[in-house]
């Protein structure tokens, strides 16, 4: 997400069921500091829930191929083609209304941008059944079944 200055970013990460987002600050757009981010965010990660990521065709991602070694595959949309990622536009859209165009984010903290996807990831969404986007994200990508190291009972 670019801001007026066209210096600083924000990278912005979005799993597409949960609606679950993610951002960092970028204070450029090279592709070495966009990568080491992705990797930071996806490694956290159970594999279940890296399975694959849509990107623009920026040169910010051209170290796309660095994700398969954690076994992500890479896609890109077509070139002015924004309906191929509508999920992160509207995310950017619903982002613009904390950080308008002409906000100056190299003002803002590594907790301040947390805070507010903090926010974001806890309010509902009626295409989630009115649920927020970290209770879709915990509850369902991140369930795991529990394991008992006990026998089970004889009867």
């Amino acid at each position: 997400m670019m801001f007026s200055n066209r210096k600083d970013n924000l990278l912005v990460l979005q799993e597409r069921s949960s609606r679950f987002v993610m951002l960092t600050l970028q204070p450029d757009k090279k592709s070495q500091r966009v990568i080491d981010n992705q990797l930071q965010y996806f490694m956290i990660l159970p594999k279940q829930a890296r399975r694959s990521l849509t990107q623009d065709n920026g040169t910010e991602f051209s170290l796309h191929h660095k994700l398969q070694q954690i076994g992500m595959q890479t896609y890109f949309c077509n070139p002015h083609s924004p309906w191929q990622k509508d999920g992160i536009e509207n995310m950017n859209g619903r982002l613009r209304r904390y950080l308008p165009l002409r906000t100056d984010i190299s003002t803002l903290s590594n907790e301040q941008v947390a805070l507010l996807a903090h926010r974001i990831n806890h309010i509902p969404r009626k295409c989630l059944d009115y649920k927020t986007p970290a209770e879709v994200f915990y509850n369902h990508l991140l369930h795991f079944k529990c394991e008992s190291t006990l026998p089970p009972a004889r009867e």
